[in-house]
């Protein structure tokens, strides 16, 4: 203090309350608290509506109006039964609940919408409840996506379970996630729950299981969207199934993450090609066996021939002396 004794504090103190009355009002800074309201709550897409303890709506922003088809003016101060008359099941099942989350509907067929409701309790700086906070979110549009999606996986396992082919999926390390109706009654399993976890491999015929996990190692190497290759399989029953089966990579984020399979029992046309091709080896072997047996018999008819036919031609030269007509007749 340039004054002894004279402590400034009050003035100073006066000067900062008046910069603070200056900026609050020069700035415009008062006017803050309705541009935010306007800017948070009346923008919002959500409609909200805030309820005295009373059950009495003592605010309520333009989305909340519109969905309930009321004007400002007429709802301010009334009781929230009241306005939500037509809505008798919400007022009663809602009506003393303070903090919940739940779906509800309102309208019938095609005019149905669908909104998310959400309660939260109010409180005073003292923390004292002084009411409840209503927000009500238009789901509508989510909940079509959602049915279609339903409906959608619904048909498509109908296909799929109606389907004469077998058709299953597995994880990308080859591990069944899922198998259709024909695919679990073919392999003699009871459920989908007996297939589900196990591997594919373990499925397959011994013999052949070594080729076939590194023909399917390369499909997932080599990132190949599609592939054809015959097997056998072999039955809970102990049967030799032969598949042939298009097995399609599934890909996320360009990861394959699983597999997808198409197969077709093709038993009797393999057990029949097999009977073919043994017929076509018997004929072949017959055929072979044919050939010996006409080339050994030749063989040993030339020999005697050899000797008829040759004193045949000396009869005929008159070798051993002039022959009759007859004789010559039968040389």
């Amino acid at each position: 203090s340039p004054i002894p004794k004279l402590d400034l504090t009050p003035f100073a103190f006066t000067v900062t309350v008046v910069a603070f009355t200056w900026g609050i009002f020069g700035f415009q800074l008062v006017d803050l608290s309705p541009i935010a309201r306007a800017t948070v709550i009346d923008e919002m897409d959500s409609g909200m509506i805030v309820l005295d303890m009373a059950n009495r709506i003592v605010d309520i922003n333009p989305s909340a109006l519109n969905t309930i088809g009321q004007a400002s003016q007429k709802v301010l101060g009334k009781k929230a039964v009241e306005v939500l008359a037509a809505w008798p099941e919400l007022t009663e099942k809602y009506g003393r609940v303070m903090d919940a989350t739940d779906e509800i509907t309102i309208g019938e067929g095609k005019e149905q919408r669908w909104y998310e409701l959400q309660l939260s309790p109010l409180h005073n700086h003292r923390k004292g409840l002084v009411g409840r906070a209503v927000t009500i979110t238009n789901i509508t549009a989510r909940k079509r996506a959602e049915h279609l999606l339903i409906e959608s996986q619904a048909r498509y396992r109908q296909i799929v379970e109606s389907a004469g082919d077998i058709i299953y999926r597995t994880d990308k390390d080859g591990y069944f996630t899922y198998a259709n109706l024909i695919a679990l009654r073919l392999m003699g399993f009871k459920s989908e729950a007996d297939v589900i976890g196990k591997h594919f491999l373990e499925l397959a015929a011994p013999r052949l299981r070594h080729d076939l996990k590194r023909f399917y190692d390369r499909q997932f190497v080599a990132k190949e969207k599609n592939t054809y290759y015959e097997f056998a399989a072999i039955a809970m029953d102990g049967r030799e199934i032969w598949l042939g089966q298009n097995v399609q990579t599934i890909e996320y984020d360009n990861r394959i993450v699983g597999f997808q399979a198409v197969a077709r029992d093709f038993t009797e046309l393999k057990r029949t090609q097999e009977a073919l091709a043994l017929a076509r080896d018997q004929a072949i072997e017959a055929n072979r066996l044919k050939s010996q047996l006409l080339a050994k018999v030749s063989h040993e008819l030339r020999t005697p021939l050899g000797g008829i036919l040759g004193y045949a031609e000396l009869l005929q030269i008159n070798t051993f002396g002039k022959l009759e007509e007859k004789q010559e007749n039968a040389v």
